[in-house]
């Protein structure tokens, strides 16, 4: 398996990362398409950017934490 879902495999503790580079890139991909007059589908990727990143709010949000006082 060649790519970026080879991080899974490999290390996982490298998930993070990926995420959050799909995000970005996603919100870039989306600033290009609307540079280039392409709104609708602009619209469509943003859209699931932000679905991503509410979706990674949420994991974080609710995960434990593991402190020892």
């Amino acid at each position: 398996m060649n790519g970026c879902f080879s991080v899974f495999l490999i290390n996982p503790g490298k998930e993070y990362l990926v995420m959050m580079t799909l995000i970005f890139l996603l919100v870039l991909v989306a600033m290009v398409m609307a540079y280039f007059g392409k709104g609708r589908l602009s619209c469509v990727v943003f859209s699931v950017s932000l679905a991503l990143s509410l979706y990674w709010f949420h994991h974080h949000a609710t995960d434990a934490l593991n402190i020892l006082l």
